[in-house]
């Protein structure tokens, strides 16, 4: 089916604006819907996790241990309830809609497999067989600088991230991309080019998408930037924060640990230098990339990343000087002083998070929810598992429980 419809499917790459994008369309659907025939799904800004969830063989073996976890917990019936949630959900807007573009944007997708790719051209072939595939790049040192940050977000720790920075890997994402939907529907465009552009990333995403001139220009006037990048000293104090208070412990989520929402609320509040990688990580980027970078350049005849290639330093890469960085590091805070911050902060996290989750325990025993008193009075237990309120309150759900069944109620 196509009737001169067509399907744009933006797959990143991660770290390339994507937030900004999918929030700009996502919040102006009406617009676009309206203006141009597009349709934007309203599931979510980012469709990542819906077309993750409906696509992939099992995200319980995903390669990417983060989201491997995220669904260790979930059966294989409950994973199926999600992914017909999710499709159905699609289909029925989709199905329901009168449109000539329809717009996906999930930097997820660049992780599926051939097959999985395969089976989400399949899906959409009910709606259209003409699709343009999107992908921004950007320079492999601003890249990976940047998912070092995503991922000490994320629980990693510096040491581990520098000993193997994380790479792109152009090549095997975009070439799977081609293997579905062919060389001549994907579209490769510069980060850095894009955003020094007339409507900085979302005006070249609207361009390379097909959009008019008029609403490239409302999109890039509404959009928002998503910059939560940390200062280095926050950065050192989260990386010792994730050593000390580790998310998982044997595979179980760790004892007093908060989650990172809410100390990243407080570490981005630290202001300081910007945050950069040592010259000793600078200077293992540029030959793990080199193939890749060639590789790009040839396949859609572009020439990007010179330095890469050519294996010479490129002083306009990167925002900030890893030799000024580590020779200032004499004014910034002690070794020891980042360890001592880090603990302060990661006990007045824990304390704070156990006494919101130990006060809705009390709230939900109150209102008789016992099934959501014992499920958050356990998470007070275990962000303080000396405390004796919430062992105290778990052993009141188990007698009353036990009071309703001798009474025959549920």
């Amino acid at each position: 089916m196509s009737g001169g419809r067509r399907i744009v499917l933006h797959i990143g790459l991660p770290k390339t604006g994507t937030s900004t994008i999918q929030n700009v369309l996502h919040d102006n659907r009406d617009f676009l819907l309206r203006q141009e025939r597009a349709l934007y799904p309203s599931l979510a800004p980012n469709l990542s996790n819906a077309l993750l969830h409906i696509f992939e063989d099992d995200p319980r073996k995903h390669p990417r241990k983060q989201r491997a976890k995220k669904t260790a917990g979930f059966t294989t019936e409950e994973l199926a309830v999600r992914r017909e949630k999710y499709l159905n959900s699609l289909d029925a807007e989709i199905s329901s809609s009168e449109w000539n573009t329809l717009l996906l944007s999930a930097e997820g997708v660049s992780h599926l497999s051939a097959p999985e790719l395969a089976k989400l051209r399949e899906w959409g072939e009910k709606y259209s067989s003409e699709w343009i595939v999107l992908v921004c790049v950007r320079h492999p040192l601003d890249w990976s600088r940047s998912v070092v940050q995503q991922r000490l977000k994320g629980g990693e720790t510096l040491q581990r991230l520098y000993e193997k920075p994380p790479t792109p890997k152009y090549r095997v994402r975009i070439s799977r991309a081609i293997s579905v939907f062919g060389r001549e529907n994907v579209r490769v465009f510069d980060f850095d080019t894009a955003a020094k552009g007339e409507g900085g990333i979302v005006g070249a995403f609207a361009r390379e998408a097909g959009l008019s001139d008029p609403s490239r220009d409302f999109l890039a006037s509404r959009a928002l930037r998503y910059n939560e990048s940390l200062s280095l000293e926050a950065a050192r104090i989260l990386d010792s924060l994730n050593r000390q208070r580790p998310i998982f412990v044997d595979n179980v989520r760790a004892p007093r640990y908060a989650g990172p929402g809410r100390k990243l609320a407080y570490l981005r509040r630290i202001t300081g230098r910007k945050f950069d990688v040592p010259d000793s990580v600078k200077e293992k980027i540029p030959p793990q990339n080199r193939e890749d970078v060639a590789w790009l350049n040839e396949t859609f005849g572009l020439d990007l990343y010179r330095d890469v290639v050519a294996g010479a330093p490129d002083a306009g890469a990167g925002a900030a000087n890893g030799s000024e960085a580590q020779a200032d590091a004499a004014w910034g805070l002690s070794d020891q002083a980042v360890e001592g911050i880090a603990k302060v902060l990661g006990e007045l996290v824990a304390q704070a998070a156990f006494h919101r989750a130990l006060e809705r325990g009390r709230e939900a025993l109150a209102r008789g929810n016992l099934e959501r008193a014992e499920r958050v009075l356990q998470e007070a237990a275990r962000l303080d598992p000396d405390a004796a309120q919430p062992k105290e309150l778990l052993e009141e759900v188990t007698a009353r429980r036990g009071g309703r069944r001798r009474a025959g109620r549920p």
